[in-house]
């Protein structure tokens, strides 16, 4: 729930909620813009976004009441319907928008990969406003840092108990840089869902990352949280799709065998650097560094094996 609020017209606002709507409608305004020029995929587009906002609320709100240790301690169906009390998930929120896309993508018979491409930019600018407005809750930072590495930097946040990560900022920053690639991909793409799978795999990759930094209790059970889960796997099934798709073709097998390989290694070894990070007194700058290479090479790895099977591709609708 937001520390600050502010008064408009008789009603309270909180700035998170306010960015939060912000992006939301930037977003709409982005897929609008992308769809202009197929008054088809456009209508499907404003069917969607009419769709986006009751189906992203609730399975937002919904997600966080079923796995949230802090909201079993008063769950409610009254205290679930109490939306102004806070607490929401990314992931119910993002289900939401990708069943509505599917949904109107249905109805008016448009192509659903297609749809979900030009989806996958808008979905990080309401992203980036999202974890922008998280600065004014009690969301979004780390673990105390203790190396004074980035204390007296701008991702450092103090208090009177310690110095944090701005994590929410981090997020922001990867969410903008996601857009531009995001757009990039759309204008070379010739296969239609691609830039969904890039979405998929960069997102998800990211998001692992920064959900592992990230020590606010939102959804967490122990050391992991729900939604870290939910990242990795979102990426590790765009990873496995890519290499299914290569293995389909007629070309040699070693480079889709090597990333379904390196997959499994880096499950395993996220595990291990979880705990470490949470019982060890390992450097965790040094751990991190680690976890970023570790995630790194499937990731490149997938990407190839998207590019490969980008070749084999034929024009989009």
């Amino acid at each position: 729930m937001d520390i600050f609020s502010l008064q408009f017209i008789g009603l309270k606002v909180y700035p998170f909620g306010l960015l939060t709507a912000l992006g939301a409608l930037s977003a709409c305004l982005m897929l609008l813009w992308l769809t202009r020029k197929d008054k088809r995929i456009n209508d499907a587009a404003v069917l969607s976004m009419l769709l986006a906002v009751p189906l992203g609320l609730i399975l937002s709100r919904a997600l966080y009441c079923v796995s949230d240790i802090n909201f079993r301690l008063v769950a409610s169906f009254r205290n679930a319907l109490r939306l102004s009390t806070g607490g929401f998930s990314m992931f119910g929120a993002l289900l939401g928008i990708f069943l509505s896309l599917l949904l109107a993508s249905s109805v008016l018979r448009t192509n659903r990969q297609r749809m979900m491409d030009l989806m996958s930019p808008a979905v990080m600018v309401f992203i980036l406003f999202e974890r922008l407005g998280e600065q004014f809750t009690m969301l979004g930072i780390s673990r105390p840092l203790v190396t004074g590495l980035l204390n007296n930097t701008f991702l450092a946040f103090h208090d009177t108990y310690g110095v944090y990560l701005k994590t929410w900022l981090l997020e922001a920053i990867v969410a903008a840089v996601l857009v531009i690639v995001l757009l990039h991909s759309l204008g070379r793409q010739k296969k239609a869902g691609n830039t969904f799978l890039l979405w998929m795999l960069l997102f998800g990759s990211t998001q692992t990352i920064m959900e592992s930094l990230r020590y606010d209790g939102h959804m967490r059970f122990s050391f992991i949280g729900l939604q870290q889960v939910l990242a990795f796997t979102l990426f590790a099934i765009a990873v496995i799709v890519c290499a299914v798709r290569v293995l389909k073709m007629h070309v040699p097998r070693a480079l889709p065998i090597t990333t379904l390989t390196a997959l499994a290694l880096v499950l395993g070894g996220v595990i291990g650097l979880e705990f470490l990070i949470d019982r060890s007194q390992i450097n965790k700058a040094l751990l991190y560094i680690l976890y970023v290479t570790m995630m790194a090479i499937p990731v490149f790895l997938a990407i190839r094996l998207r590019n490969r099977s980008e070749l084999s591709g034929t024009k989009q609708n």
